[in-house]
C-alpha cells in the first residue's frame, strides 16, 4: 500500500537580498533576514512531492530513471548477455536488477584496462506497507480485508486512520501465455488501517 499525497502549490523563484554593508548603520529592527529565509521552500519540495506522488514504489522509481539515463544517451544492457563487444571508451550505460535496483556507470574516452574505477552507490528502503502475495482475508462486516506485512523499520503510527491506495508490481500472462510485468499505481484511495482503543 502506498500513501496518497496531493500537491496544490507551484514553485516560486527563490529570492536572495543582500546583506547590509560594515558601513551601513542599522537597528536590529531594520537588519534583513538572511538569504536562507528568503527562499521559497516550495522551489524545491515541489518537485520532489511530485515525484513521490508519481512513482509511490521502488519499480516505479527505477522505470523512471531508467527513462531518464536513456533519454541523456545511455545504453540499456542486459545481464543474461556478455558485455565485451558492446562497451566502448567514452560508453554510458546501465542496468536494471529485479526491477528494483539501477546500475549505470560511464567510461572513460581514455580508459585503459587496469586504470581502476570510482564508484558512487545509493541505496533507499521502501517505507511501506506491503501487501501479503495471498493478501485476501474473510470478509467481515461487509469490509474486504487484506493480509498486510508492515516495514520493520517504518513509522508504522503515520500510516493509521488516513486514506492509502495500491501500488506496485504485477504479473500477467499475455495472450500468447507469455509473463510480463506491469507497474500498478491507483490514483485513488481503496484501503484504511484504522486504529484500536489501546485496552484492545
Amino acid at each position: 500500500m502506498t500513501r496518497q499525497t496531493s500537491l496544490r502549490t507551484q514553485p516560486s523563484k527563490p529570492s536572495i537580498r543582500a546583506a547590509p554593508t560594515q558601513a551601513e548603520s542599522l537597528s536590529p529592527a531594520e537588519i534583513p533576514t538572511t538569504a536562507a529565509s528568503q527562499i521559497k521552500a516550495e522551489a524545491y519540495t515541489d518537485s520532489f512531492l511530485s515525484f513521490i506522488s508519481e512513482n509511490p514504489t521502488v519499480f516505479h522509481a527505477v522505470t523512471y530513471f531508467s527513462r531518464q539515463l536513456e533519454s541523456h544517451g545511455f545504453t540499456k544492457l542486459s545481464e543474461r548477455d556478455r558485455w565485451t563487444d558492446q562497451l566502448s571508451r567514452g560508453g554510458k550505460y546501465f542496468y536494471e536488477r529485479n526491477g528494483s535496483g539501477l546500475i549505470a556507470f560511464t567510461i572513460g574516452r581514455n580508459y585503459t584496462s587496469g586504470n581502476g574505477a570510482a564508484i558512487v552507490a545509493s541505496h533507499v528502503d521502501a517505507l511501506t506497507t506491503k501487501l501479503k502475495p495471498i493478501s485476501t482475508k474473510q470478509t467481515k462486516q461487509g469490509y474486504v480485508q487484506l493480509g498486510v506485512a508492515p516495514y520493520a523499520g517504518a513509522l508504522n503510527q503515520t500510516w493509521i486512520d488516513r486514506d492509502l491506495g495500491v501500488g506496485g508490481r504485477v504479473f500477467v500472462k499475455d495472450s500468447k501465455g507469455k509473463i510480463e510485468t506491469r507497474l500498478v499505481k491507483l490514483g485513488w484511495p481503496i484501503a484504511r488501517i484504522p486504529s484500536l482503543a489501546p485496552h484492545f
